[in-house]
C-alpha cells in the first residue's frame, strides 16, 4: 500500500526517505493492531494496569463499530 508513495518519495527525495516512509507506515499499522488486539483480550492484570491500553479498551467498548466481532472478546 505504501509502495507507490515510496517510489514517488524515492524519485523526488531519496531512497532512504522512501524506506523511512515504508518502515514508519508498517510500524504504525503494527501498533494499531496490537492495541486493537488488547481491546479484545480477556480482563487480566496486564490490560487492567497499563494506562493507555485500559483507556483504549474503555473507548473501544463505548464506541463499537457496526459488525465489530459481535461485541465478543477473543478467547486468547
Amino acid at each position: 500500500m505504501t509502495i507507490a508513495p515510496a517510489l514517488v518519495v524515492s524519485w523526488i527525495w531519496s531512497a532512504n526517505a522512501a524506506w523511512l516512509l515504508m518502515c514508519t507506515t508498517a510500524g504504525i499499522y503494527l501498533n494499531y493492531e496490537f492495541f486493537h488486539l488488547c481491546c479484545h483480550l480477556k480482563e487480566s492484570a496486564f490490560v487492567r494496569t497499563m494506562p493507555f491500553i485500559n483507556t483504549i479498551r474503555r473507548h473501544h467498548k463505548a464506541h463499537p463499530q457496526p459488525g465489530d466481532h459481535d461485541g465478543e472478546e477473543l478467547q486468547i
